[in-house]
């Protein structure tokens, strides 16, 4: 009896064992398989968490490797649907941004999500990570979330932006008048041309693989030069840089800066409705057409374009010439931006012609188009360099250099 009591404890505590077993092995397949709602929500919030913070992530890297740092406005003015004009502009830029910032960061995570399936939950070893894998998991989720969101909004000035909205500051505050300690007894005239989407680097053999700016550089050979006079850097738009470099002042970009196609017709969405453009400030146009000045502006795209017409008119410009005139004298060679820089620099000959020969000083204002994506091939550059751009680039300086031999 003893004998057998002996014999049978180890056989039922087998058993028992066994049936514990039996009975706890469905239970616990059962609780895998379907886990609690919570549970689940909780698992698709962790995703869609690690998700935006991986794609947040890559979207910083990518602005600061593409663009420097930006500011929220011009964010919001290059998000195709909102604004549009950059990142619509440039299928190669579009494509970057979605290898470097979702694709990869994706496949990071993809592959991370993998390993952690793999060898935490099918095969858990009996550590840490394994006991306390969901937990780890959020945490990382919430994480990324948090990373994501801290990078992606000081890359893209989100801060800056918040901080204008919820203080009192303006630029009121340092604004000062400009004061004229003397004048020239024998005036001199001044012409601005401004080049789109130019750079000094085009001009360097190293990037380039020659000087693109070979012809400028030969016509400008004796000019003096002011490398501190720099773009403000949140301010590269057509309107930013006229603006700031008129009146020593910034614009405040307006909402969205909605531009719906690049065409003719299309519209920035700065000063739309509004007679005069910051009529508080004291402008270049201003002091100039207040000593005795003739200003004309010319330009290839519509005057209405960012309310660029609303602007030099209210600051001293006599004469704006846009789209709506070329048309309406006959030119016909027009891109979707507006007149090709090879007729306006024509049509410019003959108007500062004009104007040299007029018994008042005069200021001549222009702004180049053909360099803006996407670039027009209006068939009058030749193919040196094998790329559209870089041809578009080199014609432009030409095409300037010869404007200003002209002048001379």
């Amino acid at each position: 009896m003893g004998a057998a009591d002996e014999s049978e404890t180890p056989s039922s505590r087998t058993d028992l064992g066994g049936e514990a077993s039996r009975e706890q092995t469905p239970t616990a397949a059962k609780h895998e398989a379907k886990p609690s709602a919570l549970h689940r929500v909780g698992t698709w919030l962790g995703w869609i968490a690690a998700i935006l913070g991986v794609i947040l992530c890559g979207s910083s890297i990518w602005v600061l490797n593409t663009f420097g740092q930006i500011s929220f406005q011009q964010m919001i003015a290059n998000i195709p649907g909102l604004g549009g004009e950059g990142g619509g502009a440039d299928p190669a830029v579009l494509r970057s941004f979605v290898i470097e910032a979702v694709a990869i960061p994706l496949a990071f995570l993809t592959g991370a999500a993998l390993i952690y399936y793999t060898w935490v939950r099918r095969n858990p070893p009996k550590n840490f990570v394994a006991r306390h894998s969901r937990f780890l998991a959020g945490t990382t989720s919430l994480v990324l979330f948090a990373t994501g969101t801290f990078s992606a909004s000081s890359a893209m000035g989100l801060p800056s932006y918040i901080r204008g909205i919820v203080t009192n500051t303006s630029i009121s505050d340092y604004y000062r008048e400009p004061v004229i300690t003397s004048t020239p007894d024998d005036p001199k005239n001044l012409v601005l041309i401004y080049l789109e989407s130019m750079d000094d680097d085009f001009g360097s053999p190293e990037y380039m693989g020659e000087d693109l700016l070979a012809s400028l550089h030969e016509s400008t050979s004796n000019w003096d030069s002011l490398p501190n006079l720099t773009m403000s850097p949140y301010y590269g738009y057509t309107m930013g840089g006229v603006v700031t470099s008129q009146c020593g002042i910034p614009p405040k970009p307006a909402e969205g800066m909605v531009m719906t196609e690049a065409a003719p017709q299309a519209n920035n969405g700065i000063g739309d409705g509004l007679a005069t453009y910051m009529p508080g400030a004291t402008c270049l146009g201003d002091v100039l057409k207040e000593a005795g000045y003739t200003n004309v502006y010319m330009g290839g795209a519509p005057e209405t374009f960012a309310s660029k017409g609303t602007f030099l008119n209210t600051h001293g410009f006599d004469t704006v010439l846009g789209y709506d005139h070329w048309k309406s004298i006959g030119e016909t060679q027009f891109s979707g931006w507006g007149l090709s820089d090879q007729r306006l620099f024509e049509n410019a000959k003959e108007e500062v012609r004009t104007l040299h020969d007029s018994a008042s000083p005069f200021t001549l204002s222009m702004i180049t188009l053909d360099n803006h994506a996407p670039i027009e091939d209006f068939g009058y550059c030749p193919d040196t360099t094998g790329s559209l751009e870089k041809n578009t680039v080199k014609c432009q300086s030409q095409i300037v250099a010869d404007f200003i031999d002209y002048m001379d």
